[in-house]
């Protein structure tokens, strides 16, 4: 089952019910597929350098965007007070990580690409949210705007 698809300049990515992120050259036949989490994958974000991934293990993972190596990993279980962890969306804006989760949430921490490490995450937005998995309950998409000053 393909949950989540991304492009990545001419190959396409997209992640799977497994946990496996496929990469398409071109998206015709299948170039790479790492097993990057334990569940379902339901987030991808690609930058110019960085691939970012969100799995139902409640983790972020942030990978290398060249060779889809796991740079290191983000455990969304520090989101204290959460009630439903899983990322389902991820935005950057400057040095900001914003998580949107199952629960209805939106969570934002520092994010220190070089150190490998994020802030204390705070929560922004919280919503409605009833533990049913197969219901869509939860945010399904995340972009950052900014007011013009």
């Amino acid at each position: 089952m393909i949950v989540f698809v991304a492009r990545q300049g001419g190959d396409i990515l997209t992640g799977a019910g497994t946990g496996v992120l496929h990469r398409w050259a071109g998206g015709l036949s299948i170039k790479e597929s790492p097993k990057i989490h334990t569940a379902c994958i339901d987030a991808l974000l690609v930058t110019p350098t960085h691939v970012f991934t969100g799995g139902r293990d409640s983790k972020i993972s942030v990978l290398d965007g060249k060779t889809l190596s796991v740079a290191f990993q983000i455990d969304c279980n520090q989101f204290a007070g959460s009630v439903c962890n899983f990322p389902r969306a991820i935005a950057l804006d400057n040095k900001s990580l914003f998580v949107g989760t199952f629960g209805s949430e939106i969570w934002k921490m520092s994010l220190e690409m070089v150190k490998k490490t994020v802030g204390k995450p705070e929560v922004k937005i919280q919503g409605h949210y009833a533990p049913m998995r197969t219901d869509n309950n939860e945010a399904w998409g995340l972009s950052i705007f900014r007011d013009k000053e």
